[in-house]
Order: structure tokens, then C-alpha cells, then sequence
């Protein structure tokens, strides 16, 4: 929130009429060598901080709807396939009678499922949001192991465990993609903001030293 508040400061100094702000500066300043410099930096710097301000707050705004819109789109992708495992799981009852949860494939959706929504559960209980690295990197990944050790014995039936085992995949890979792109987007917007307001920085040095020298002329005029 910090630079949305600087932001405001910065854009009411642009907004201001210029040609009033030079006078003013060269009624303050005009004793000084550097004085038209030094606005020029103010101006200048004020106006660089201003348009990065605006950046990083339009990248966080994309980024905040992008993850938001991400997260609901893996949501609604396991419920439909947490449905279709469970029509799965259904047919292979319906083709292999009672004995269904002797076959591999359906004694691991059989297991699959309920874990799911027992995952669920424990983030509802402790209402904390859904964790799907976790979910991606445990849950998901021992589905796939299981059913890829599976296929090396027995190969992909044509019930549609094959369809089952192609979207966990995907959506693990869609997780993947989205802790990285949101590591990526941390990183860099830690480095701009270092790069930004870095103790440093000689554009920031520069203007704390005009800020501090404007605020001695303020001081004098209360005198």
C-alpha cells in the first residue's frame, strides 16, 4: 500500500502548475548556483518515481486479478475431474461387479477421491485458502505415481483412466506454472522496488537532500 500513498503525493506535485513551482523555487533558491538544476532534477526524479509508481501498481493490480483468475480456473478443473473420476470409478463397478476394488486402477480413484475432499475439508476447518502446491506437489503427484506404476504392468485400460491420468497432469502443470510465475513476480518487484528506494539510490539521495533543503526555507518563513 505504501506506493499507492507516495503515488498520490507525487502525481498532486506533477498536477500543479509548473510555471508557479519554477518562481516559487527561483524566489527560494536564486542565491544558489545550481538552483535551475536541481529543479530540473525535482521535476525529473518526481516524474521518474511517479511513472514507476504507476507501474508497479498496474502490474500488481494485473497480477492480483491474473492469480485470482488462475486459481479459480484450477478449482473448477479438479471439481470436474474429481466428477469424472467418480463416474469412472462407477463404470468400473458397473463392468467389474463386486470384485472392482481388486482392479488397480479402480482401487486407486477409489482412494483418490475421498482424499480430495478430506484435503478440502482440513483448509475449510482451519479456513485458510487451498494450498495447490501442496495439494500438486502430495496428493496429485502420488496419484500419478501410482497409476504410471500401474500402466508399466498392466498398460491404460479403456474405461478412461488414461483421460484421468492426462488432466492431473495438466492441472499440475498449471500449478506449476502458477507458483512460478508468482515467485518471478515477487522477485522482480522486489528488485525494482530495491532498485526503486534503495537507501542508495542517488535519485533518492538527491531528492531527500532537495526535500530537506525546502524544508529549512519552510521553516524559515514560519520564523
Amino acid at each position: 500500500m505504501l506506493f499507492f500513498l507516495v503515488n498520490k503525493s507525487t502525481s498532486k506535485l506533477i498536477e500543479m502548475d509548473h510555471l508557479s513551482i519554477f518562481k516559487s523555487f527561483e524566489l527560494f533558491f536564486k542565491d544558489e548556483k545550481d538552483w535551475i538544476i536541481n529543479y530540473q532534477v525535482l521535476f525529473n526524479s518526481v516524474g521518474f518515481y511517479n511513472d514507476a509508481l504507476l507501474e508497479l501498481r498496474a502490474n500488481y493490480d494485473y497480477h492480483k486479478t491474473d492469480k485470482y483468475s488462475r486459481k479459480k480456473k484450477i478449482g473448477e478443473e479438479l471439481k470436474t475431474l474429481m466428477d469424472e473420476s467418480s463416474r469412472l470409478l462407477n463404470r468400473y463397478r458397473q463392468e467389474l461387479n463386486d470384485t472392482y476394488l481388486a482392479y488397480p486402477f479402480a482401487e486407486v480413484i477409489n482412494e483418490f477421491v475421498p482424499k480430495y475432499y478430506e484435503y478440502l475439508q482440513k483448509y475449510q476447518d482451519t479456513k485458510e485458502e487451498t494450498d495447490f502446491d501442496d495439494l500438486s506437489q502430495n496428493l496429485l503427484y502420488d496419484f500419478l505415481t501410482k497409476c504410471m506404476a500401474i500402466k508399466k504392468e498392466i498398460g491404460f485400460d479403456n474405461f478412461g483412466i488414461e483421460e484421468i491420468v492426462t488432466q492431473v497432469s495438466s492441472i499440475r502443470k498449471e500449478i506449476w506454472l502458477l507458483k512460478n510465475d508468482c515467485i518471478y513476480f515477487a522477485t522482480n518487484n522486489e528488485e525494482r522496488h530495491a532498485m526503486l528506494f534503495a537507501n542508495e539510490s542517488k535519485s533518492l539521495i538527491k531528492l531527500k537532500e532537495l526535500k530537506t533543503s525546502l524544508d529549512q526555507k519552510i521553516k524559515l518563513l514560519e520564523k
